[in-house]
């Protein structure tokens, strides 16, 4: 089970929170529309570790994920 899912209904608050945040930063930074802002965000490692460890993901900062999600994004891309 993933820790997201143990948590109660205010932690989960902050949870969807930090997520909206990320992706108003992410469409902001990277001139991305909301539907391609969430596709990226989930198939990031983000969004993996928000899933199994929120705790430890909403230690960083948005700004954090916002760059990470966008290195990771651009990595895939250098080997297309």
């Amino acid at each position: 089970m993933k820790r997201l899912e143990m948590l109660g209904a205010k932690d989960k608050f902050y949870v969807e929170e930090f997520i909206r945040l990320v992706k108003t930063n992410l469409m902001k930074e990277s001139r991305l529309p909301e539907i391609e802002a969430v596709k990226i965000m989930k198939d990031s490692l983000f969004w993996d570790m928000i899933e199994d460890d929120p705790e430890f993901v909403l230690h960083y900062g948005t700004a954090y994920w916002v760059e990470e999600i966008i290195s990771e994004q651009e990595g895939v891309f250098q080997h297309i």
